[in-house]
Formats: C-alpha cells, structure tokens, sequence
C-alpha cells in the first residue's frame, strides 16, 4: 500500500520468545481518511499509534457488523478471527505494533479468550503516564524500547509458565500449514483431542482447528499474489482444500475477497508477518 510506510525493527533478545515482530507504519495527510480492510494473521498484539497533534488516528473498527469506536491510541488485542475495516483519520500518523507470537499474550498475566478487538487499556496494565512518555520521546527506536521494557516487566512478573506441548502444536501449524490437521496434531503429540482443544484454547484463545483455517487462509493470500502457480485452483490444491467452492468460502471468510479478487492486479495490498492486508 503506497499511501502508508512499513518497516520491521528487530525484536529484542530478552523478548524473541514471545513477541514474533515489530512493525512501524507511518502514513503522511491524506485528502481523505483511509479505510484499511485487516485480515486475521494468528496474533495477538499491542498498538499504540498517534498523529502529530497527538490524537488517536484509528476513528473506528467494523468487525463482525458492528462498529467499534472510539479507539484508544494504546490498546492491548488478543487473537484476532474475522477480517475488519479500519477508519483512519485524514492526519499523518505513526503507529507501533508488537506482534505476539499465538500463545504468548498469557505469558504476561493476560486472558487470550479477548476475542475480536476487546481491548485492554494501558492503565488496565499497569502502564501509567505512557502516552505522555511515548509523545516526548522523538526517536522511532526510543518508543519502541520503551514499549519493549514495558512488557518484560510484565513478563518478569507474571507467574504463568508456558504450556510446551502447545507451543511446539503451534510451530507445527505454521510449518505445515498445507496438511495439518487436529487429528494429525493428536497422533504427533499424544494427545486426546479434547485435551488439546481444552489446551490450545486456554493458551492461544481459539480453537486449533480456527488457528489451522486462519493460517492456511493467509498462506493462500500470499500464493495467489506470488503468482507461482498457473490457475488459482492450484493454490487450492497446494493447500489441500476440499475442492473450489471451500477455498472460495474460507478466503471470503478471512478477506472479505474471493480468489479472484485477491489476484486482482490492481488491488493496493501489504503482505507480511501481520498478514494480509489491503485498501
């Protein structure tokens, strides 16, 4: 998307166990406000975005018919499942976003079960004065790192050890995202599928099942705009869909587009770690 600026900073080291990346988007004035459609990526994340005259930009979220709004400009998201829209103001901004690796958001004390852009504020953290830290502090690399201290503190606080078997399912998905299934999961793990889910769901807030379908979704996203393959049926089949009509349903359930729009030469698009997203 040529009207907003990505780039990825690198994690910290005392982090790289739960946070998967840090993105900085920054976006000039604009003669009308943007209107950004976010599909799901399998993350949880933490956002603090601001325009120069220090407002929050995001002036709403539509997500699952309804419209969230106001939108803080920090909040704490837990893993979100359905594509959104969000409405920017017209105002240059900047925005900083750590993105939580699946199970990690309860490594720091917090519910995953937060469901699609529940927010938890800053004060509900613990983090007081933030925004008046954040908008004095100039430097890009300064907020982020305040941004990291913030959450190893919270790290170091919390109790909550990691469930390994869960941690290992999920690194399994985003390797084998084309063939995984729960019942693969079990036999891999020796694990009963109710346990599993029980599991999975206390750890990551979804089902693994969920988790599987939004993955699978984004890496058809990123295949169709690879162009590698011939025919979009292709991707279909790469990824191990039923036939057509469920890789048409599942894409429209994550992006709102059907394979073909997706491919659509003309769409303006950004595609990364976050996942897919587009105007």
């Amino acid at each position: 998307m040529n009207a907003i600026k990505f780039q990825e900073l690198t994690v910290p080291l005392r982090l790289q166990g739960l946070i998967q990346a840090i993105r900085v988007a920054e976006s000039p004035d604009q003669a009308e406000g943007l209107e950004v459609k976010v599909c799901p990526g399998g993350y949880a994340g933490l956002v603090w975005a601001q325009t120069r005259d220090g407002l929050a930009p995001i002036e709403s979220i539509q997500v699952e018919g309804r419209s969230i709004q106001p939108i803080p400009r920090f909040f704490l998201h837990g893993l979100i499942t359905r594509p959104s829209i969000m409405k920017f103001s017209r105002n240059a901004y900047l925005s900083i976003q750590m993105l939580f690796k699946a199970d990690a958001i309860r490594l720091i004390g917090q519910d995953p079960n937060l469901g699609n852009f529940k927010f938890i504020s800053a004060d509900q953290l613990g983090f007081d004065s933030l925004d008046e830290r954040l908008l004095h502090e100039p430097l890009i690399e300064g907020k982020t790192d305040f941004l990291s201290r913030l959450i190893a503190d919270l790290l170091d606080k919390s109790p909550v050890v990691p469930d390994k078997t869960i941690t290992a399912c999920v690194e399994y998905i985003n390797s084998h995202f084309s063939t995984v299934s729960t019942a693969g999961l079990c036999d891999r793990f020796a694990i009963s599928e109710r346990n599993l889910e029980r599991r999975f769901r206390a750890s990551v807030g979804i089902s693994a099942k969920l988790f599987v379908r939004i993955i699978r979704a984004q890496a058809a996203m990123a295949l169709i705009r690879q162009g590698h393959y011939e025919h979009l049926s292709d991707v279909a089949m790469a990824l191990n869909y039923y036939d057509q009509s469920h890789f048409i349903r599942e894409l429209r359930h994550f992006s709102f587009l059907s394979p073909k729009g997706v491919n659509d030469s003309t769409l303006e698009h950004h595609q990364d770690i976050n996942g897919f997203s587009y105007l």
